[in-house]
């Protein structure tokens, strides 16, 4: 076959009819040879460059990618490897029929679009190898939308690209699973509160809130509520500010006391949230809920958030509020220099159970993470673990609202 496309052609025959043409493209200036290569059995021809100038490295160079291509066909393989970006739209349509969870699905599928689709979009998805996925990363490092992506971050992401490539062999477009390389998680921790530190935080955040005006008043009490509650659960940040009056419900501690469990929706699922001291949560709690009683003049909607504008809507956010706090109170940084965030208010949580000796895995339950990542982080409590049963001793649990009590 004649192309007025190629110059120079010379003709290879192979067995079983089999082809190579090896050709110049005339429109290029540099003058690698060109091969265009038929498989027997197979429909279409394969083109790449040889990248060599030298016509018999250039021949070595097909006959080589000629032998590597029929293996491939023989063992059921495809000539044309279909796109990553195609393999992704039928992945996700299969995940969507099959999937129950919304949440996940949405996680997964965003986690790829933003990315690893943009990177490796018409790929073929049988070329993609393991040192691709490594540039990837270094990419995707360098090209977070928001942020530079922590390793923790990467891991998730891996975990949502390996599906892909999963479905890819099960489809047989990829002769072998692949392996995702996932970075190392960080060891750094974000700093904590010292029990001395916390309590001095607390006096002092008295103080705060008694100091607060007009407005500000409110924001402060808010604040202060959140940041109490934040430290007798380990809840994450954004947990507790998706918790509506319907999450709490009402338990009875060992002592036949009053107290709370929160349900949060997070990252691993929904989960039962058992506070430090129940009776104390509670308390902060129906404090929220008299304020919200007195603006309303009724009690407020199940649905509406705890942590809300006068209006009903939802805080976005107490990052700037704490901020203020910390620098008011002298308590923004640690004694090695670190700041401390709200996030701080999690890892304080972690560490005065863990040196109270509560389980590793029963607090990783609670935490809604897993007893590996408490382990990683917060391992110099680890030794001195005793096993208990409960987080906290509570007779019943009443599943009924705390809000139906007032």
């Amino acid at each position: 076959m004649k192309n007025s496309f190629e110059t120079d052609q010379e003709t290879i025959p192979m067995p079983a009819g089999g082809k190579i043409v090896l050709y110049h493209r005339p429109d290029h200036k540099n003058q690698k040879w060109q091969a265009r290569i038929k498989i027997p059995a197979a429909t279409g021809y394969v083109i790449r460059s040889t990248k060599k100038s030298d016509f018999y490295e250039a021949r070595k160079f097909a006959e080589d990618l000629y032998d590597n291509l029929n293996v491939k066909v023989k063992s059921g393989g495809q000539l044309k490897s279909p796109t990553f970006k195609k393999v992704y739209e039928e992945w996700k349509e299969s995940f969507r029929r099959k999937s129950k969870n919304v949440r996940q699905f949405d996680n997964y599928t965003g986690r790829i679009e933003n990315y690893s689709l943009q990177y490796f979009s018409n790929t073929p998805i049988d070329t993609i190898k393991k040192k691709h996925l490594q540039d990837y990363e270094s990419w995707r490092v360098k090209n977070g939308i928001y942020k530079t992506p922590s390793a923790n971050t990467l891991r998730y992401e891996a975990v949502a690209i390996k599906k892909v490539f999963d479905f890819a062999y099960d489809r047989d477009y990829i002769t072998k699973p692949i392996s995702i390389p996932k970075p190392s998680l960080e060891t750094n921790v974000r700093p904590h509160f010292t029990r001395k530190e916390w309590n001095l935080l607390t006096r002092r955040m008295r103080e705060y809130v008694k100091r607060g005006k007009g407005k500000g008043s409110r924001d402060r009490f808010l604040l202060q509520n959140y940041v109490l509650i934040l430290c007798q659960t380990g809840i994450r940040c954004g947990e507790l500010l998706k918790v509506s009056w319907s999450d709490v419900k009402r338990s009875i501690t060992e002592a036949e006391e009053e107290g709370v469990i929160i349900i949060v929706d997070g990252k691993t699922g929904e989960r039962d949230v058992v506070p430090s001291n129940p009776v104390f949560t509670r308390k902060y709690i129906l404090r929220m809920l008299d304020l919200r009683k007195d603006e309303l003049g009724k009690k407020p909607p199940p649905h509406e958030p705890i942590f809300c504008h006068k209006d009903g809507t939802r805080i976005g956010s107490f990052k700037s509020g704490f901020k203020r706090l910390l620098d008011e109170t002298g308590l923004l940084k640690n004694e090695k220099g670190e700041r401390r965030v709200l996030y701080s208010l999690r890892h304080t949580y972690a560490e005065l159970r863990l040196a109270e000796g509560v389980d590793v895995y029963r607090l990783s339950q609670n935490m809604g993470t897993s007893p590996e990542m408490i382990t990683k982080f917060y391992g110099s409590h680890s030794k001195n673990v005793r096993h208990y049963d409960e987080l906290t001793k509570r007779k019943t649990q009443q599943q009924t609202l705390l809000i139906d009590d007032e």
